[in-house]
């Protein structure tokens, strides 16, 4: 019916701008986050502690703090990464949620919408039922008073006219006499 293929349309045009305005907010907050990894003060610390011993020709020591400072530089830009996509897994459930809950009320306003629109179709049918009830019971009557009518013998009744050809065939009988005389 017409009810549910616009109630499809309806759900099917908001998922689509879900989607839309999903794609949107992760570029938003990936662009907003950046990509740009900021070194703790420790690891600027290792990296100028390592280059001025490379500069006094301590070559050993040297390459023992740049490798601390490479493991470190990892596991900090492990560290950030990882807060920056929970940041945004974040941000993107927080959407999600209230997209949710705008795809759960249009569900809710389509069943209204159909509740209301089978109580309208029980409250037309049950008319029609009355105006059937009301036309059946009319016609009985006049069928009683015809039979009642019959029974007594009227003059001029005749049982295979209804009551509307009886009155046009007695003006046209009365009209016929009146133009033979």
């Amino acid at each position: 019916n017409g009810f549910q293929i616009h109630s499809a349309e309806l759900i099917r045009s908001l998922e689509e701008k879900h989607d839309k305005d999903l794609q949107e907010e992760r570029e938003k907050i990936q662009k907003k986050l950046g990509d740009n990894y900021k070194k703790s003060p420790e690891m600027l610390n290792l990296e100028t502690t390592y280059k001025n011993l490379a500069k006094q020709k301590e070559y050993q020591q040297a390459h023992k703090i740049q490798i601390e400072a490479q493991e470190l530089e990892i596991q900090e830009q492990n560290k950030y990464y990882a807060e920056r996509q929970k940041r945004v897994y974040q941000h993107e459930k927080k959407i999600v949620q209230k997209q949710e809950k705008e795809m759960e009320s249009l569900r809710k306003r389509i069943i209204a919408g159909e509740n209301e629109q089978k109580k309208e179709r029980a409250l037309e049918l049950e008319r029609m039922f009355q105006r059937y009830q009301n036309v059946k019971k009319e016609l009985e009557n006049t069928h009683k008073k015809e039979e009642l009518a019959l029974k007594k013998g009227k003059a001029g009744f005749n049982p295979n006219m209804s009551r509307i050809s009886q009155t046009s065939h007695v003006s046209h009988v009365s009209h016929v006499s009146q133009v033979s005389r």
